[in-house]
């Protein structure tokens, strides 16, 4: 529920794949390539295994995409009511 809440009083900014990088077509895309977690990892996709570990991205009030054209503010989504 803590979860829910936070979406309804915080918000959150729009993303995008990995892939999406660069295109300015969101706010913030996903800063990690996706990989198969404990499988054989589907065609296009890389084993994490194969991948370098990475910290934990840091939460920031502004937009990765400089060309987004958007400001983080204004870009933020809401829950209408949690449960």
């Amino acid at each position: 529920a803590g979860a829910w809440k936070w979406f309804t009083q915080t918000g959150v900014s729009s993303g995008a794949d990995y892939a999406d990088i660069g295109t300015g077509s969101t706010c913030k895309p996903y800063s990690m390539p996706s990989c198969a977690h404990h499988v054989d990892p589907p065609a296009g996709m890389v084993s994490c295994d194969t991948l370098p570990e990475y910290k934990t991205p840091e939460c920031t009030s502004t937009c990765s995409e400089a060309t987004y054209g958007t400001d983080y503010s204004k870009d933020k989504k809401f829950a209408s009511s949690s449960y």
